[in-house]
């Protein structure tokens, strides 16, 4: 499953990065990629579990919201 979170605070997505690596084991780490684009920041999280495709936005009026199935990447 590959999930795509953007934000326009590179700060507060590194926060979300860490806190995702510590709260996975140490078996299914996922792999992090992260970039900027015209929509802000951004990180890319690919990991074994089943599912769909998500995007998300992060921010720290409203936290984690939900944008749409799929990936742009």
């Amino acid at each position: 499953m590959i999930t795509l979170i953007y934000s326009k605070d590179e700060v507060l997505l590194a926060g979300f990065r860490l806190g995702m690596a510590f709260n996975t084991s140490p078996t299914s780490i996922p792999n992090f990629t992260q970039g900027v684009d015209d929509r802000g920041y951004w990180l890319q999280i690919e990991s074994k579990a089943d599912g769909d495709n998500q995007t998300y936005e992060l921010s720290q009026e409203h936290g984690l919201v939900h944008t749409e199935t799929g990936v742009e990447v």
